[in-house]
């Protein structure tokens, strides 16, 4: 290594690399990477002289350029990782017991329900509001107030809202449960008159 430093135009670091992993194999790994830092150190320094050498039109021989790379290769063994592993230095704590409680009948028991079973809960318990507000909203009494504006002809679900001066939920309720009118959807339901209530012949 002195030699590489005093001369360090014709200095083969792979060499001198080579030679140092011979000599580091049989230390300790933290000597080992105690050397190895100066010593890379030392190469750097040899290298930095080189590039100044260039700067001044010190060319050296292609042959002694391509013999003085560190590759990384060489250099990786004595990369060190930022990443700590601090797996080993924790103690896991030990499982805790649950204790049993005896569940009294108001408790509630929360436990897990297929959706599709849920989904058909909730349309069931829709229906039955449907159907139970509808008894108590008399559909076949709406019904009657509507039919004179229906007869002959067929409405917009809105039109015919505003002309029996009746609120669109009834208009709508009555329609979709009263055995005597029929829905139709002719455009988008969203549109003013994409849906049209008729009477049933």
């Amino acid at each position: 290594m002195a030699e590489a430093i005093a001369n360090p135009k014709s200095a083969e670091l792979n060499t001198l690399w080579e030679l140092l992993m011979e000599a580091l194999a049989p230390l300790p790994q933290r000597q080992q990477f105690e050397i190895a830092g100066d010593v890379i150190l030392k190469m750097a320094d040899i290298l930095a002289r080189r590039a100044q050498m260039l700067l001044n039109n010190e060319t050296p021989e292609p042959a002694e350029l391509s013999a003085q790379r560190l590759t990384r290769e060489l250099i990786d063994p004595f990369t060190r990782s930022m990443q700590f592993n601090a797996s080993n230095f924790m103690k896991a704590k030990p499982p805790r017991k649950s204790r049993k409680r005896a569940i009294a009948p108001s408790d509630s028991i929360v436990g897990e329900v297929d959706k599709a079973t849920l989904i058909a809960v909730v349309e069931q318990e829709a229906a039955q509001a449907i159907v139970e507000l509808s008894h108590e909203e008399a559909i076949s009494e709406w019904g009657q107030q509507l039919q004179p504006y229906l007869r002959g002809q067929s409405l917009p679900l809105v039109e015919l809202g505003d002309r029996s001066n009746m609120p669109l939920v009834q208009v709508w309720m009555t329609a979709l449960l009263n055995a005597q009118f029929e829905l139709r959807q002719t455009g988008e339901f969203y549109q003013r008159n994409g849906v049209v209530v008729c009477v049933v012949d």
